[in-house]
């Protein structure tokens, strides 16, 4: 009856992974075929580089003209590339054989797709390490995955979503690490979610930084007769070591090249700051561009007395093209408020922590810290980098700069609601809330892409121009 009941729950659990793969995957093409070049944010002039190494099957100098980006000045050519250079080469591939601009674009663009797809796996990796409850598995799963912004950033040409997944990869080999302390495969899972994110965005950065805190901190050990803390200097050297050699190898590449390049600035930030001085007009040019900063305003006024909050809320959630096309109203309400109905769960009663299936709430409380406080790190490095760039620099409230934060966030979304369902006296609580989350989600994305995206989209898709051609 036993062996019957487990091969049961595992054949619910395939057909249920079967549809949130297909769905993801179906969502994702859906994106891809209706957009038009350059309707997403800022793709035409992250293209220019994608084309640049198509046509010439060499990297671009940041500086080069046929990358410019026109008005802004600069280009994206001077910060990590990496996702570019597989479209590039990629494309500069398949120009052998096909000269169709949007078959090509749909080729860059599916790159992408498959990042989303990976980063898809490892948070369902991930879940199944962070709850024990198959429940709160798949919600975790679905508020990182279909939160519609989300599933967006992987349907066109950007850094993004590289970044997304590396952040996945990460916070998968924190767990794996811990609980194997540092086995070969978590050691070589954070050295490629690190390489990755490195070599992508560098407003995901934090998640490296709170990577190495995290693996120090799991080498403090206690004395077993004195009790005394200590680090286990051998042990965090040998695998620290590992990681950073396998790290070095696979980022020292582009780094050196920027110090070659661009006169020791091997980050290349100051390369482009002057490129941008020199070529960006008068409206746009960081001397005379008004900020908030430079106009006497202060930071108070910004977040609080204009649109930021609602217009970097919204866009975390669901705005699409160049920040132009939202969703309906009432989707973005029932997910702010659900937002703040299970960051309030969070500060439940001690209690209610019993009934909470979250593996991580069973970790020594020290361990359970270092844990969360490494999460809440990585939560607000983003919205810091976001903040301060939009107040002293070009003001952009969009969710996708913070949407690194994005795993750690739906974890504590995830968490708190189980807390939530822990204090309500019903065997089926659990099960109905992850269910009425998990179908609004479906729901929000349902609307958003049929009545929303498809009618904006669809006169000028690249899936109109096939079905034409055709």
């Amino acid at each position: 009856m036993y062996l019957k009941l487990m091969t049961n729950q595992r054949s619910s659990e395939r057909i249920k992974a079967f549809f949130f793969y297909l769905t993801l995957i179906l969502s994702m093409l859906f994106f891809v075929f209706l957009q038009p070049l350059g309707e997403p944010p800022d793709e035409s002039g992250r293209y220019l580089i994608v084309q640049y190494i198509c046509l010439h099957g060499t990297l671009p100098h940041g500086a080069d003209p046929e990358i410019l980006l026109f008005g802004y000045g600069g280009s994206y050519g001077f910060q990590p590339i990496l996702t570019y250079i597989i479209q590039g080469y990629l494309l500069h591939f398949l120009f052998q054989f096909c000269k169709d601009g949007y078959l090509l674009l749909l080729a860059a663009r599916l790159v992408n797709v498959a990042f989303g797809i990976i980063m898809a796996v490892y948070v369902r990796k991930t879940a199944k390490l962070l709850f024990q409850d198959t429940n709160w598995q798949w919600l975790f799963s679905i508020l990182v995955m279909f939160l519609p912004q989300s599933l967006f950033l992987h349907t066109y040409v950007n850094t993004d979503s590289m970044a997304m997944m590396s952040t996945a990869m990460m916070l998968y080999a924190w767990i794996k690490g811990y609980q194997t302390h540092w086995d070969r495969t978590s050691c070589i899972t954070l050295s490629a979610g690190i390489s990755l994110c490195a070599l992508s965005y560098y407003n995901a950065y934090g998640f490296i930084l709170c990577s190495i805190l995290f693996f120090v901190y799991t080498w403090i050990e206690s004395d077993p007769v004195t009790g005394k803390k200590h680090i286990n200097w051998k042990g965090l050297f040998r695998r620290g070591l590992f990681i950073s050699a396998i790290v070095l190898v696979c980022i020292s590449w582009w780094f050196i090249r920027n110090a070659v390049l661009y006169d020791g600035d091997f980050l290349g930030l100051s390369a482009r700051a002057e490129c941008t001085l020199e070529t960006a007009t008068e409206k746009y040019h960081p001397l005379t561009k008004e900020t908030y900063y430079n106009t006497g305003f202060s930071l108070w006024y910004m977040i609080f007395k204009t649109d930021f909050l609602e217009l970097l809320t919204n866009s975390t959630i669901a705005t699409f093209g160049p920040m132009s096309i939202v969703t309906f109203k009432h989707i973005y309400t029932v997910i702010k408020w659900l937002t703040l109905i299970s960051l309030a769960g969070l500060f439940l009663p001690k209690r209610f922590r019993a009934s909470s299936p979250s593996c991580a709430e069973q970790f020594p409380a020290a361990d359970r810290r270092a844990l969360y406080g490494n999460m809440v790190l990585c939560i607000l490095i983003p919205i810091v980098l976001c903040v301060g760039y939009s107040y002293l620099s070009d003001y952009q409230p969009q969710g996708r700069y913070i949407l690194p934060m994005l795993l750690p966030f739906a974890y504590f979304m995830a968490l708190g609601l189980s807390r939530i369902a822990g204090c309500i006296k019903h065997a089926a609580a659990d099960r109905i809330i992850v269910v009425s989350v998990i179908a609004f989600y479906f729901y929000a994305l349902w609307i958003t892409l049929f009545k929303v995206v498809f009618p904006v989209y669809y006169p000028t898709s690249i899936l109109n121009y096939i079905r034409n051609v055709l």
